[in-house]
C-alpha cells in the first residue's frame, strides 16, 4: 500500500491489489496519521456472495482433491498445471511441491517475477527444463479444457493424463471436471480481500472519503460504490470478527508446528461405572470435609480463598473486565 502526505496536512492512501488482514490494524502508520482523508480501495472482491475462506483453509481443499485423484490414479504418470497471474497463487504451488515431492517450470517473464521475490523454498523447487517438472505454473486464463488439451499434446510422451488446478476467488462453489486425459479443479483462492475483510479494513480506518478503484461494467470509469455505513458513523467500529487472512509477513515467519505431546499419555482416559461410582464418593466425602473447615474457618473470622474479593477480581472473565473499561 502507498502512504501519500502532503504539506497541507492531507492524506491519502492506496491499497493498490491487496487482501486485508486484522495484522494491519496493529501498524504503526495508521495510529500516528491522525485521518486518512481520502482511501482508493481494492473493490474487486464488493459482494456479499464473496465471503472467503483463509488462504491455508483453502490450500488444504487443494491438497485433499489432489491427493484423492492421485489415489484414484496410482498407476498414472500426473502432469500438474497450476494457474497464476504474474505474482499470486505461490503458496499454492509450493504447498504442493511440499506435499507431493513436485519439481516446478514456469514461464520465462513469471520466472523473473519470482526471482524478485528472494524466496529460498520456491527457488529450490524451480528448474529451467519444462520436461523436468511435474508442475507447471502458466497463465490463469489457459486453465481451461481447450487450452490444456492443446498444452499436453507437447508432453503426452512423458504423462498419462493432465490435472488443471484453478486457485481464484470466482472459483467460488465450483465443481470439479474429470476426464480421462484432462481433468480441472478450481478451489476458491484469493489475493484480494473478500467482503468482510474489506468492510472491517474500512471500519478501522474510517476515512472522509473512498474511492473504489475496480471498474464495474464496460465502461472502466465506473467503479463500484462501497457503503457509505462502513466509515460514516459515530462511536466505535464493531469488529465483525478475528478470523481472517493472515499476512504474508506473518505465512512466511511461522515455522512449522507439530502437536504438543498430552501431559499424561500413559493414563488410563477410561473410567468404568465402577470405579465413577467410587470416585464419586470420595468427591462427596472431600466436599464435606471441605464443609467443615469452612465453617469452622469462619467461626474463627477467616475467609476461604475463594470467596475473597481479590480472588473473585483475578478469577473473573476477561471480557466483562474490557467491557466494563469501554
Amino acid at each position: 500500500m502507498l502512504m501519500f502526505k502532503f504539506t497541507t496536512g492531507k492524506c491519502i492512501l492506496h491499497t493498490g491489489d491487496f487482501r486485508a488482514s486484522f495484522e494491519m490494524e496493529s501498524l504503526p502508520i495508521f495510529w500516528n496519521e491522525p485521518q486518512i482523508d481520502v482511501l482508493y480501495l481494492d473493490t474487486t472482491y464488493l459482494s456479499k456472495n464473496y465471503d472467503f475462506c483463509h488462504q491455508s483453509d483453502s490450500i488444504d481443499r487443494i491438497r485433499t482433491a489432489v491427493r484423492q485423484f492421485h489415489e484414484k490414479n496410482a498407476d498414472k504418470r500426473i502432469l500438474h498445471v497450476c494457474g497464476s497471474y504474474l505474482i499470486g497463487k505461490e503458496k499454492v504451488w509450493l504447498a504442493l511441491v511440499e506435499e507431493f515431492s513436485l519439481r516446478v517450470w514456469t514461464e520465462p517473464h513469471r520466472r523473473k517475477a519470482i526471482d524478485c521475490l528472494n524466496w529460498p523454498e520456491l527457488q529450490l523447487s524451480l528448474c529451467d527444463d519444462p520436461l523436468e517438472a511435474n508442475l507447471h505454473v502458466i497463465n490463469m486464463g489457459k486453465i481451461s479444457y481447450p487450452s490444456l488439451d492443446q498444452y499436453f499434446k507437447t508432453f503426452e510422451g512423458h504423462y498419462d493424463m493432465l490435472l488443471g488446478i484453478r486457485p481464484s476467488g470466482w472459483e467460488k462453489n465450483s465443481k470439479p471436471s474429470y476426464g480421462k486425459r484432462i481433468s480441472v479443479i478450481g478451489v476458491e483462492y484469493s489475493e484480494h480481500s473478500s467482503y468482510k475483510e474489506l468492510e472491517r479494513f474500512v471500519r478501522f480506518l474510517k476515512p472522509n472519503k473512498v474511492i473504489s478503484t475496480v471498474p464495474v461494467g464496460k465502461d472502466l470509469c465506473v467503479t463500484g460504490t462501497v457503503p457509505t455505513n462502513w466509515y460514516k458513523y459515530e462511536g466505535y467500529g464493531s469488529m465483525l470478527s478475528t478470523s481472517y487472512q493472515p499476512s504474508i509477513t506473518t505465512f512466511l515467519e511461522t515455522s512449522k508446528r507439530s502437536l504438543p505431546a498430552l501431559a499424561n499419555t500413559s493414563g488410563d482416559m477410561s473410567v468404568s461405572p465402577l470405579e465413577n461410582e467410587s470416585i464419586m464418593n470420595m468427591a462427596n466425602n472431600e466436599d464435606l470435609l471441605e464443609a467443615k473447615q469452612d465453617t469452622e474457618d469462619s467461626t474463627n473470622g477467616i475467609i476461604p480463598a475463594g470467596d475473597h474479593p481479590l480472588a473473585k477480581r483475578i478469577t473473573s472473565d476477561a471480557s466483562s473486565d474490557i467491557l466494563s473499561l469501554i
